[in-house]
């Protein structure tokens, strides 16, 4: 195994070192040495009902990371998940649609369809059975006949947002830690107001919709450049979320920093502290295109977390598929958010992430509880 050394260790001091690691049974167990450059062909791939990506973007889920130039390259908007098509009994119309994941429909989201026969539902929960039922009344719903589907468990869960590019929950990936990263309480994506560098980027009402009743965000951390800035287009440094009632906190990090983990710590700290607050969730993060910043945030997250290091790549590369401008490869995360963490020299990937946080100013309490928070055992 490489390990990587400080220029000023004396050759002799960095062969003992190198000699000792080798040997440990507490080696860092995490690297990544090869890339899979497995290549599934989207259009071999037979889409099952209740799987809500695109084809394009099911045949990179189920292809090596490191051939997602083959799939997308950041200049389109290819981001978005397709609906389920619920597609009502033949004859049937109806005035009113509920869907529940539970099947006495305790939770149910009633939806007026107005004689409609099908419906598009938008943004499931991975791995999950939903009922759905349709009726003419409201108090007829009782007497009705019930329907099922089960969504797929490829991660991730990308978001349809109107008005925003690259939205993904960071849930529905396995833990090394045991049991599963919690869906619905980390999202991150691009911009919901863009800057003189992306002013196309401006979420719709029906995108506040989303935000606000189906995924609930009660937190927005902004990680754009403010205004006062010399040169900087963002204006990323808000008085309020454009978000109604979200409690809104500019953080910024600087784009055009060479190492986002090295040099933001203090940056860092902040955000982390917010995550560790369960009253705070769910929790929106970005930066303009949700790529970079956004990007090395989620994955000391899911570093943090236990998700496995090439689930981290493929989700980091996932970005591609939003409207980013260009595109992005595995060597940012290698070169810079791998090897940084890798520094700390611990068994685990999310052994080094915990101490990385500990070192910026994170409590160890803090660092628990966001485990707590987000993995469901």
């Amino acid at each position: 195994m490489r390990v990587q050394l400080k220029r000023s260790l004396y050759p002799l001091a960095a062969l003992l070192l190198f000699s000792i690691c080798a040997c440990s049974s507490s080696v860092y167990s995490d690297e990544i040495d090869t890339f899979d450059k497995t290549y599934v062909d989207p259009d071999s791939l037979t889409m099952a009902y209740g799987d809500f990506h695109t084809p394009l973007q099911s045949g990179y889920i189920h292809s090596g990371f490191s051939t997602i130039s083959s799939f997308a390259d950041g200049t389109k908007e290819l981001s978005k998940p397709q609906p389920i098509n619920l597609e009502f009994p033949a004859g049937e119309s109806a005035t009113y649609l509920q869907i529940s994941t539970d099947s006495a429909f305790t939770n149910a989201e009633t939806i007026t369809t107005l004689g409609k026969k099908s419906y598009d539902f938008y943004n499931p929960y991975l791995s999950t059975t939903y009922y759905w039922r349709i009726a003419k009344k409201k108090e007829s719903f009782t007497d009705a006949k019930v329907y099922t589907f089960e969504t797929t468990s490829d991660a991730p869960r990308n978001i349809n947002l109107a008005g925003v590019t690259n939205v993904r929950d960071l849930g529905g990936y396995s833990s090394k830690l045991g049991g599963t990263v919690r869906q619905g309480l980390y999202y991150r994506g691009g911009a919901l107001t863009g800057g003189s560098d992306t002013p196309s980027l401006k979420i719709t009402a029906n995108g506040l919709t989303t935000l606000t009743k189906t995924m609930g965000v009660k937190t927005e951390i902004d990680l754009r450049m403010t205004e006062e800035a010399n040169g900087n287009p963002e204006n990323g440094h808000m008085n309020d979320s454009v978000i109604p009632e979200v409690s809104y906190h500019s953080l910024p990090i600087n784009w055009d920093t060479k190492d986002m983990i090295t040099d933001c710590k203090d940056t860092m700290c902040q955000v982390f502290k917010i995550y560790a607050n369960k009253d705070n969730y769910p929790v929106y993060v970005h930066c303009s295109i949700g790529t970079d910043r956004t990007g090395c945030v989620s994955y000391v997250m899911g570093a943090l977390l236990g998700i496995k290091n090439e689930d981290l790549y493929h989700d980091y590369l996932f970005s591609n598929f939003g409207n980013i401008g260009s595109s992005r490869n595995s060597i940012t995360v290698r070169e810079t958010y791998q090897n940084d963490l890798k520094a700390y020299n611990k068994p685990t990937l999310a052994e080094c992430a915990e101490s990385y946080l500990i070192d910026c100013g994170l409590t160890q309490n803090e660092v628990n509880s966001i485990r707590d928070i987000m993995i469901e055992k």
